[in-house]
């Protein structure tokens, strides 16, 4: 059986199209690569987001006629590879009989961005954690800064955040801290503001762009965009605990069983972690194989409190809490590391013997390149 990789990530971007119009011109782009294959197998890739956001009628509408047309030329399989939320049941319901397969794409991602940089990777025994943050509008971003802040904790840490600068942000961000005063509010964030780098600072508008924007602006020549999985290793070599301020979901998701780099990243520099995030994900990291370090912690089940506050409030006294008593248990701690490095490694080759089955071309194309820019394709507006 012939088999041909083609992107069916529906990321077509261009000013302000309709997401009937985008899914339009995924689907023209889509009929135009699977007519010029002569493949008997078509593997859709859907590694970005995977099933995240595709429980709707544009998305099933597109299957459709992706369906209906493989039909039509002769092509007998079509396989969804799917990067995140790959327990999907809903394919079937909706009359598409696609196979669902699961690629890792974000531990593939941060597999590619440090093949070449590992070096003799220890855990460094240190006083201090490490705080990564980004797009700052989230509650485990400025919320749980402002937690260590004023707990004192951030003397005990590198950390990267970024003060909201757009009107959005800026907004969502002091409503967010609405109980603390506007000089008390100002203080915070004139301390905190600070980057590891100079990289993401460069690149962090691409979340907030069009796709004409993107293109005028060359967002994805960017060196943070064209490797986003690296962070240098001595970052977390001056540092022994990484909090994790993994990846949010926004309506329609209603499925948050996923990792990013965020969590795989701490896990390839042999750094325990403590994951600030849906609860679903601390689960989702356990059933990966993952150990979770939840034992070191003085509460234990944190994941499990409902409240999003609460949750916080508990990533924060367990940070504080590890930080004063792992040198106790650091034989254990250090079987765990090594643990999930074996398992990133394990993980990384299975990979590897799972796209190995596609043409040389197709994994020089999709596989084997860092970052993500490979796949967004920036289709005109007319």
């Amino acid at each position: 059986m012939t088999v041909k990789v083609i992107n069916f990530e529906l990321l077509y971007i261009d000013g302000k199209q309709s997401a009937e119009t985008l899914a339009e011109k995924n689907y023209q782009i889509i009929e135009k690569e699977m007519s010029e294959s002569n493949a008997d197998h078509i593997i859709g890739l859907m590694l970005l987001d995977g099933f995240l956001y595709k429980d709707n009628e544009t998305f099933y509408k597109t299957m459709h006629m992706v369906q209906s047309y493989a039909s039509k030329i002769g092509v007998k399989k079509v396989t969804l590879l799917s990067g995140m939320c790959e327990k999907f049941e809903k394919l079937k319901q909706n009359g598409i009989y696609f196979d669902i397969e699961f690629f890792d794409f974000m531990q593939w991602m941060t597999a590619q961005s440090y093949a070449e940089r590992q070096e003799n990777v220890t855990w460094n025994h240190s006083d201090k954690f490490l705080f990564l943050g980004g797009i700052p509008s989230r509650k485990n971003r400025i919320n749980l800064l402002y937690k260590f802040y004023k707990q004192g904790l951030l003397a005990n840490a590198e950390w990267s955040f970024f003060s909201p600068w757009t009107d959005d942000d800026k907004e969502w961000c002091r409503n967010s801290l609405y109980n603390i005063s506007n000089r008390e509010y100002t203080k915070f964030l004139d301390y905190c503001d600070k980057g590891i780098d100079i990289l993401y600072s460069d690149a962090k508008d691409y979340s907030k762009l069009n796709g004409r924007e993107l293109k005028q602006q060359r967002m994805y020549d960017k060196q943070w965009l064209r490797d986003p999985g690296f962070i240098d290793p001595l970052i977390y070599n001056r540092t022994c605990f990484s909090v994790i301020s993994e990846g949010n979901a926004y309506y329609p998701a209603t499925d948050f069983n996923f990792l990013t780099e965020k969590t795989w990243r701490a896990v390839i520099n042999c750094h325990p972690f403590i994951i600030a995030g849906y609860p679903e994900q601390v689960q989702y990291a356990q059933s990966r194989g993952l150990k979770t370090f939840n034992e070191y912690f003085l509460i234990k089940d944190y994941h499990l409190i409902e409240n999003e506050d609460e949750r916080l409030d508990a990533v924060v006294k367990n940070t504080a809490y590890f930080l004063d008593t792992y040198e106790q248990f650091a034989e254990s701690i250090q079987a765990d590391i090594t643990h999930n490095y074996n398992l990133f490694k394990e993980l990384t080759l299975s990979s590897k013997n799972q796209i190995s089955k596609y043409s040389i071309n197709d994994q020089d194309n999709y596989f084997y390149k860092k970052g993500f820019g490979h796949l967004v394709t920036i289709a005109d507006q007319n």
